[in-house]
């Protein structure tokens, strides 16, 4: 029987929990330990047109044509601007931003970067610099720093953009496989807790108890077999799961209650007598599987004489229509079953269907202990749950019109 409730109770992981996994997808596709392919052949194709440009500029002979002196450059600037227009771009992708703003971080980042590269350059090879501009055909260093700043940056600028690009592809791709694969076990999930919440209502250990019954009654009483074989029948089809088109209603469950207390051992040996009094709309109600059958085993664990269910209308308060469900254990002062846990459980499973305004209550009576279930009306009241519209299309006799102030009436009930 807990299997059901805290199932309900538990409900399913939703929207909110595939957002999650998009979200983790999408940082796990930005993280720079997987773009380090990407920024390898940036590196390897700066360092490729850079040293194709400083192996065939110049030609005349002197100390900046020799190829030490080439490869010498080649390092400073590689180290300085070319790791300028490495760093900016991630640096810009660490941020995590998206669209224009990362687009204009980046070319500010790569910019900046490959700008304190120049500095770098400018302030402690200057003599250097001078040396490579006069063998590169440049009037001066200043214009041949200002070109590799251009180049760099530029270079930085378009790596940056298409590593981004691909990035938030990829990232694309995982979020859509993360989202499929959690929704599947969103699927398994939910499929395992239907077949949990079957098992528990049907409870095979007493089906099966009640078969060996039938099968020993046939030999002695075949009547009295026959009687408890329609009963078992009755409750599988109240017990089997509803179609999807017909959500489960306040009728379908008090039936359940009464149909399990027909071939429950515990009710059966000691005549527990079950009296369900819900009118027609009220009847027609929409409430949650596993919530009145609970409590009534508890009831009859806790040696209960009788289990009333009393449907009836009310208002809360402020003026909105409510549905009040009382459980009465007639004979008892108490049910030990009826725990806070129990109560807590099946407070959020009415809590799921009908939000916050949906409460459980126990209340001590004279003459039992009740669990009082409150929950919103469906429909206007106007048409489902007045008390005038309850007696004309229901056709509610002079007795159970008191129930129209269900806290009064309830316990002259009881008391009866």
């Amino acid at each position: 029987m807990e299997i059901g409730v805290e199932a309900s109770a538990a409900g399913l992981p939703g929207r909110g929990l595939r957002r999650d996994s998009a979200a983790a997808a999408v940082r796990r596709a930005g993280s720079l330990h997987e773009r380090w392919p990407a920024m390898a052949a940036f590196a390897l194709l700066l360092v490729t047109i850079e040293s194709i440009r400083v192996w065939s500029s110049g030609g005349d002979s002197g100390a900046g044509d020799s190829l030490p002196w080439r490869a010498h450059w080649l390092a400073i600037e590689l180290s300085t601007l070319g790791a300028g227009a490495v760093a900016g771009p991630v640096l810009a992708e660490r941020a995590g931003w998206q669209g224009w703003r990362h687009l204009a971080l980046t070319a500010a980042s790569t910019f900046g970067a490959v700008g304190i590269g120049a500095a770098i350059v400018h302030g402690l090879f200057a003599a250097d610099l001078e040396l490579a501009a006069r063998q590169a055909g440049f009037a001066s260093g200043d214009a041949l720093l200002a070109r590799g700043w251009w180049f760099f940056t530029m270079g930085g600028l378009l790596f940056g953009s298409f590593a981004g690009s691909r990035d938030r592809v990829l990232a694309a791709i995982r979020a859509a496989q993360a989202t499929e694969l959690e929704c599947n076990r969103i699927q398994r999930t939910s499929i395992d807790l239907q077949l949990q919440a079957l098992e528990a209502q049907l409870e095979p250990p007493l089906l099966f108890g009640v078969l060996d019954e039938i099968e020993s009654l046939y030999g002695t009483d075949p009547q009295a077999a026959e009687r408890l074989q329609d009963d078992l029948i009755a409750y599988l089809r109240a017990a089997l799961p509803r179609t999807p088109a017909r959500s489960c209603t306040l009728a379908d469950e008090a039936a359940l209650v009464e149909a399990c207390l027909r071939i429950l051992p515990q009710a059966r040996t000691r005549r527990v007598g079950v009296d369900i009094r819900l009118p027609e709309p009220l009847g027609r109600h929409p409430f949650p599987p596993m919530v009145l059958l609970p409590l009534a085993r508890d009831a009859v664990a806790a040696q209960a004489t009788a289990i009333l269910v009393i449907g009836a209308p009310g208002r809360r308060p402020g003026g909105t229509p409510m549905v009040e469900v009382t459980m009465v254990a007639v004979g008892v002062a108490r049910v030990p079953g009826w725990t806070p846990q129990r109560v807590a459980a099946l407070q959020r499973t009415l809590t799921d269907l009908f939000g916050t305004v949906a409460a459980l209550e126990i209340k001590p009576l004279a003459k039992g202990a009740a669990a009082v279930l409150t929950c919103p009306a469906a429909g206007s009241p106007d048409t489902e749950i007045s008390g005038s519209d309850l007696g004309v299309r229901a056709g509610i006799s002079g007795s159970e019109q008191q129930f129209a102030h269900p806290r009064s009436a309830f316990g002259r009930q009881a008391d009866s």
